[in-house]
């Protein structure tokens, strides 16, 4: 079987365009619409979890055996595997400490330094949040969060976060943990 050169070349001109089509670049538009919506979605999960909204807060996540939470403090790490287990867990903690954070306080709250790694169905993101505390001091956290894309709705699969650079020998990249009770 013989091809002559117009034929071919055009049945690959073809196949060239259709995949381009499919294949179209993404818009930086579109890039920061995402980043916008990522960092949206970071304020309003904090924002639920501080006013100890349950089911609000619970939107946010991975309802999965997938999911992980890791909450650094001064003195403790507190970490969750599993979906049923991390409900179980802040819906607790909210329960034993009821009074949410208020408004004006919470509106204090700052996100910097907000950086985005994007994949098709996945997403990672960190930031530098400084969160108010009820008695007035500022709280530098630094926080990450994995997102997944789950029924055309980003969704965190994981979330960490760490106290910041306040701790000796720690830097943005680097934390660590010393408790001297430990020793």
């Amino acid at each position: 079987m013989k091809f002559n050169s117009f034929g071919t070349w055009y049945v690959l001109s073809i196949l060239l365009i259709s995949c381009n089509s499919k294949s179209q670049p993404k818009t930086a538009d579109d890039t920061k619409t995402k980043v916008e919506n990522f960092k949206s979605i970071a304020k309003q999960e904090n924002l639920d979890f501080y006013k100890k909204d349950l089911q609000a807060w619970s939107k946010h996540f991975v309802h999965s055996n997938s999911v992980y939470w890791i909450c650094v403090e001064d003195d403790i790490t507190l970490r969750a595997t599993g979906w049923n287990d991390l409900n179980q867990f802040v819906g607790n903690w909210m329960k034993e400490n009821p009074v949410p954070d208020s408004d004006s306080l919470l509106q204090l709250d700052t996100i910097d330094d907000f950086q985005v790694e994007l994949s098709d169905s996945l997403a990672y993101i960190r930031y530098q949040k400084k969160h108010r505390m009820p008695d007035g001091k500022t709280k530098t956290l630094l926080e990450s969060r994995t997102f997944k894309l789950v029924n055309q709705e980003w969704k965190i699969l994981g979330m960490t976060s760490a106290p910041g650079y306040s701790t000796p020998n720690s830097t943005a990249n680097i934390f660590i943990h010393n408790d001297s009770k430990l020793k």
